[in-house]
């Protein structure tokens, strides 16, 4: 479904289309911070840094103390709430190997790239210590390294507070991990 998403998104920017906002179903925003709206929050933010994505930094389900970010490697390193500061943009220039997540994310549609970029994960079984372990490359941070590969500034930020939704709430706020 990213993809049709992103589909309607490219052919909607003939009509004026100049953003792409994503927001899972899991992800609730926190509503007036800063006196600004949080969408409001994430254009100014990847205005003022001329970037082409940024996605707000989460939590993941389930209480563990790790983000939906990293820093890749073998294997990546998921950055935890506690090594994020309030109110922090991460670039990808300051990080290069920065992984990021597509739960709250919003892409600048003006640029040219957005026509050659698709959604897609990669699945494959490995080996590991004579066991059979599946292993997952998700659409984020496959997005992540295809954004890296092509020179195109994308950044990870805390400046945007929301939950991650699941049978409790998990919050990206300063602090609450």
């Amino acid at each position: 479904s990213f993809n049709q998403l992103w589909c309607n998104a490219l052919n909607l920017r003939e009509h004026g289309l100049t953003h792409f906002l994503m927001l899972h179903d899991d992800i609730v925003p926190a509503s007036g911070q800063f006196d600004t709206h949080w969408s409001r929050v994430m254009l100014d933010e990847m205005e003022d840094l001329r970037l082409g994505v940024l996605s707000v930094t989460m939590p993941l389900r389930g209480g563990i103390p790790e983000t939906s970010a990293a820093i890749d490697g073998k294997p990546p390193h998921r950055m935890s709430m506690k090594e994020w500061p309030a109110n922090r943009t991460l670039t990808s220039d300051a990080e290069p190997n920065l992984l990021i997540n597509t739960g709250l994310m919003l892409v600048d549609m003006r640029r040219p790239w957005v026509e050659e970029f698709a959604f897609s994960m990669e699945d494959r079984i490995e080996k590991v210590d004579g066991q059979f372990v599946p292993v997952t490359l998700p659409e984020d941070w496959k997005m992540s390294r295809w954004l890296k590969k092509r020179g195109i500034r994308f950044a990870t930020t805390t400046r945007v507070q929301a939950t991650h939704v699941g049978t409790h709430g998990w919050s990206n706020i300063y602090g609450s991990v």
